[in-house]
């Protein structure tokens, strides 16, 4: 979870949440590594170039390609320093390398503490991002973060159909169906993978018990739950379980 002003509260961090290694151009010293980067940590001086020149960067770099939505930078917590504009560059494969927006400066921080949080027009499809600063006070010192979609995201619900009624699944014999639509609490960026399952159900003792549930029509928004029933089966209530995932 973000807990950061602009971003989503699903998306992840993936330094503060340890998702991903780093590396540096060059350290000051052995307090001014990549290991003092956490946004939050104000204990450490942060990341600290041992000069001062475009040459250096701090890289984070993931297992597998990860979705980032927004980069943060903030200054050095103890002396007057921190990068006042920056470029980013990025590699899916760690061999060719793309600069973002084909180098444009973005801008950086004002002061030390204040959270410079920018998003990117177009999320970033990248194994590893590279920080470049461009401009900087008094000296290249920054603490950093970068805010990348959850691998998956996944919704949960038990849908019950009550079939007291004139229904479908109550009267008749053969195959007979009753579809529920049902509409996600919130839309997915694609179409996920649903799974539904039978939770419960009111039969009569005196009927066969021929009876199932499917998904169809599986959209970003929603799908269509399909509980069946064949033979002379007649049922009073059924209720299923399904779990939505949204693979990155």
């Amino acid at each position: 979870m973000s807990g950061l002003p602009g971003v989503p509260t699903e998306n992840v961090l993936l330094v503060s949440d340890a998702q991903c290694r780093l590396r540096t151009s060059s350290n000051y010293n052995d307090t001014t590594t990549s290991f003092n980067t956490f946004i939050h940590n104000s204990n450490a001086p942060g990341w600290v170039a041992a000069t001062n020149d475009l040459n250096q960067f701090i890289i984070a770099g993931c297992e597998k390609p990860r979705t980032i939505t927004h980069v943060i930078l903030r200054g050095r917590p103890d002396l007057d320093q921190w990068v006042t504009s920056y470029k980013i560059r990025y590699s899916i494969d760690n061999l060719q390398w793309i600069d973002y927006k084909n180098g444009q400066a973005i801008t950086g921080c004002a002061d030390r503490n204040t959270l410079a949080i920018h998003q990117l027009e177009t999320p970033i499809r990248a194994r590893t991002i590279a920080i470049h600063p461009l401009t900087w006070n008094n000296h290249i010192s920054l603490r950093f973060d970068l805010s990348a979609k959850p691998v998956f995201d996944y919704q949960a619900e038990t849908i019950r159909n009550d079939t007291r009624g004139n229904d479908a699944l109550n009267n008749g014999t053969g195959h007979r169906e009753v579809i529920v639509p049902v509409v996600f609490s919130s839309t997915f960026n694609a179409v996920p993978t649903v799974t539904v399952s039978l939770a419960s159900f009111d039969c009569y003792q005196s009927t066969e018990r021929f009876f199932g549930v499917k998904q169809m029509n599986v959209t970003k928004k929603g799908f269509d739950l399909v509980f069946y029933a064949w033979g002379n089966t007649k049922l009073q209530g059924l209720s299923a379980n399904y779990v939505a995932i949204q693979k990155e």
